[in-house]
């Protein structure tokens, strides 16, 4: 609940950001400034577009959700914009009812007719995320606080899937109503570089190849009381031994994406900690199956078979890792161990390679984004394991910004990408729906691997719709053994997530679900 002195509170910064949309309170600028390293650029900062993980910081933090996931190694479920909920008996319809008092950085208020543009802005540009919300059919306002969910069939994840950062932020439709032109009616060029939302945090300005500046919104509705971080500087240095220059001369705060190396030479430094925790983040290689030799199963078995999973953990994590067991990370609901687990078994790659019809070997373009160091060193060595099976692989880095726009096609997706994927929220059913459904594909969804299983369709399809949990954890049970066996990409390594902060940055809390690409900036406070 919120208190009166809060709701009293929010109606005058409301009419202080009417007047002076982006002036601050001397407090906030007298408090000490925050630069933060990640390991690449975003793409783009609107919350109903963007699906990757480098943007977690700024959407979760720029904009709020109806609810909000916390916990270090666990996950609740806690209030944000809406204070309550409940749902029909048939789970069909979900209602919920907002915290009062709340504006927008462009003062409009927090309201029902938000939530609903929101989330018809969603559906009707139908990208990235929006595959995690296609059992929504509407979306109502029926009072100025209360907003109501029609879903098309009960989906047993619905209020969980109500927790990711993706696709969920909360927009002020005053101010896309206000950028949106004849030919861009939802407003996502101006939206690519600017915010529309009421988190404590606004976005000023976007240097590309550079920086993104966050400063404090005055009128965020918990207040600015007690201490806080003021001007948020986020950065993406390419090379991870910048990243240590800039810890160790005080130039950053916080880095993360950093290498083994790098983080136990800093670990030793005085006034910088490295945190370790268990993380739900994966390093998977998606294949392209469309793409020549890649059609066959058999050898997108071989190549899983040539994959050396041990040493990755070893040389590449320095056993900060562990090596998948399953089509998803371990650690959450759905989680189905495989069995048996592909090894790194040349011998038997090459008898598949052989029945393929491949035994002489092929041509394949591995790519992965511009700054992970990770994927870079798992591709050298994996390039350097395939020579005795006569595989060629031709290795590039590739910006994020144009790998979204190359994998919106199976024409132009690239054999092989190494990337990462953090679940949007606490349910690997998340990942089976998004990855592996080919009747939805990009940009409505991740199945970038153009994988086509109508078996796999009709079972996830099911599940999607089950009745209750349980049901749908039995159909899941059915579907990823056959995933599994198709190898429609190599399941790598789940790394632990590793942090390096300045001992003078107080207030930082893990978030298991959302890694640590994302933390509550709110809560930090420096020395």
């Amino acid at each position: 609940m919120i208190s009166s002195r809060f709701r009293f509170t929010a109606v005058l910064t409301t009419l202080l950001v009417i007047f002076a949309p982006f002036s601050r309170p001397i407090a906030h600028a007298a408090n000490p400034s925050l630069v933060i390293d990640i390991g690449y650029e975003t793409a783009t900062l609107d919350p109903q577009i963007n699906y990757d993980t480098a943007a977690a910081i700024e959407l979760g933090n720029v904009y709020d959700g109806l609810v909000r996931a916390v916990g270090a190694k666990t996950v609740k479920i806690v209030p944000d914009l809406a204070t309550s909920w409940s749902s029909s008996a048939d789970g069909k319809t979900w209602t919920f009812h907002l915290r009062p008092g709340v504006t927008f950085h462009d003062g409009s208020p927090v309201n029902a007719e938000a939530v609903k543009f929101t989330f018809d802005r969603l559906l009707t540009l139908n990208q990235n995320a929006v595959a995690d919300f296609i059992e929504i059919g509407k979306v109502d306002a029926p009072e100025p606080m209360t907003v109501v969910f029609h879903l098309k069939t009960p989906f047993p994840s619905f209020f969980t899937s109500l927790t990711s950062l993706w696709g969920t932020g909360i927009v002020s439709p005053t101010a896309v109503k206000k950028h949106a032109t004849k030919g861009d009616p939802w407003a996502t060029k101006w939206l690519n570089e600017h915010d529309a939302g009421s988190g404590p945090w606004m976005v000023t300005k976007w240097t590309h190849n550079q920086s993104v500046v966050l400063d404090p919104y005055p009128g965020y509705w918990r207040g600015w009381k007690g201490q806080h971080v003021g001007r948020v500087v986020i950065q993406w240095p390419k090379a991870s031994s910048t990243q240590r220059l800039a810890l160790e001369h005080g130039d950053a705060d916080i880095a993360m994406n950093m290498s083994p190396e790098d983080l136990a030479a800093v670990a030793k430094e005085s006034g910088i900690k490295v945190e370790n925790y268990t993380g739900q983040t994966i390093w998977d290689i998606r294949l392209n199956n469309t793409h020549g030799p890649l059609q066959s199963k058999l050898v997108r078995q071989a190549l899983s078979y040539s994959f050396d999973y041990d040493s990755m953990v070893k040389y590449v994590f320095k056993g900060y890792a562990s090596r998948m067991l399953g089509v998803g990370p371990t650690g959450l609901a759905n989680f189905f161990p495989a069995k048996p687990l592909y090894t790194y078994d040349i011998n038997k790659a090459k008898s598949l390679l052989a029945q393929a019809g491949y035994s002489s070997g092929f041509t394949l373009h591995v790519d992965w984004a511009s700054g992970d160091f990770h994927s870079a060193q798992m591709a050298q060595i994996w390039q350097a394991d395939v020579q005795p099976l006569g595989i060629k692989m031709v290795l590039q880095e590739v910006p994020v910004s144009e790998y979204f726009r190359i994998s919106q096609k199976a024409s132009t997706e690239p054999d092989i990408w190494i990337g990462q994927w953090t679940m949007d929220y606490a349910d690997d059913q998340q990942m089976y729906w998004s990855y592996f459904n080919s009747n939805v594909l990009p940009p409505a969804n991740s199945n970038v691997m153009y994988y086509k299983n109508p078996t796999v369709n009709k079972l996830l399809e099911q599940a999607q719709q089950a009745p209750s949990a349980a049901v749908q954890h039995s159909i899941y049970a059915k579907v990823l053994p056959i995933i599994y066996s198709d190898a429609p990409e190599v399941w790598a390594v789940q790394p632990d997530d590793r942090i390096a902060l300045r001992t003078n940055v107080h207030g930082f809390v893990y978030n298991f679900l959302y890694s640590s690409y994302y933390y509550d900036l709110y809560a930090l406070s420096k020395s």
